[in-house]
């Protein structure tokens, strides 16, 4: 199993955020890794409301499919089986190991992915949240990027590339 912590996208440790699993998963007899990926800048969600936003949640996803990639070339060292491999993420977590599932461009399938409190349609989150100020929301629907925002938004959604080729999901 690897294991992404949660923390906006823009916080969080891969020892400290999601210590809560690594006892579970040892005591079911599983390997697990618990990785970093890249965070976003800025200090709030808020933040990730831009095309540097994007950018970056871009990144934190490829770094768990590099991760991925990682943990099954070091199979035969860590006497794994890389053909059975299981994602797990928190919060932004989640949806960084959802879209590593998902999106297109993954070579190999894992073999399931738990995705704790995922967000999974970024859209309706940046329309909807309580975290995003009104004048930024309202900002943002009146600019020029305005449909650029959103389209990436729906790009970095999970549920954009659910299809029947997708592995089981534990939410």
């Amino acid at each position: 199993a690897i294991i992404v912590h949660g923390g906006a996208w823009v916080t969080g440790d891969k020892s400290r955020s999601v210590r809560p699993l690594f006892q579970p998963l040892a005591d079911g007899n599983m390997a697990w890794f618990s990785i970093n990926y890249r965070l976003a800048r800025g200090a709030n969600p808020e933040s990730l409301v831009s095309l540097e936003g994007l950018a970056a949640l871009t990144s934190a996803s490829d770094d768990v499919r590099s991760a991925l990639d990682f943990v099954r070339a070091h199979a035969v060292e860590w006497n794994i089986d890389p053909q059975r491999v299981a994602l797990i993420g928190e919060s932004a977590g989640a949806h960084l190991v959802s879209m590593a599932a998902l999106q297109p461009g993954q070579t190999k399938p894992v073999q399931g992915v738990v995705a704790f409190y995922s967000p999974s349609d970024l859209v309706n989150l940046v329309e909807t949240s309580p975290r995003i100020p009104d004048l930024l929301r309202n900002l943002i629907k009146s600019s020029p990027f305005a449909a650029m925002l959103m389209n990436g938004l729906k790009q970095l959604s999970p549920q954009t590339w659910i299809n029947g080729d997708a592995p089981p999901f534990l939410m």
